[in-house]
């Protein structure tokens, strides 16, 4: 949930696949300290949305599946 309103209030213009660029780059410890968990419990999640060709980031960029990690929350 936290990564849908980080690209609603930080991500630019969703491209025609879908994808929202994040205008600001959030490491995983902002990410976990932000939703009150673990830094490990984060990245496996990361990982799992990369797999799933739902995330794909970088040191320099987070980009986003919004429709994608909706359907992930049902």
């Amino acid at each position: 949930m936290l990564l849908v309103r980080l690209a609603k209030l930080h991500g630019g213009q969703e491209d025609q696949d879908g994808w929202v660029q994040l205008n600001t780059v959030f490491t995983n410890r902002k990410l976990a300290n932000t939703i009150g968990s673990s830094r490990k419990t984060v990245n496996r999640i990361i990982a799992k949305l990369k797999k799933k060709y739902i995330l794909n980031m970088n040191d320099h960029y987070m980009a986003l599946d919004v429709e994608g990690l909706e359907n992930e929350l049902i």
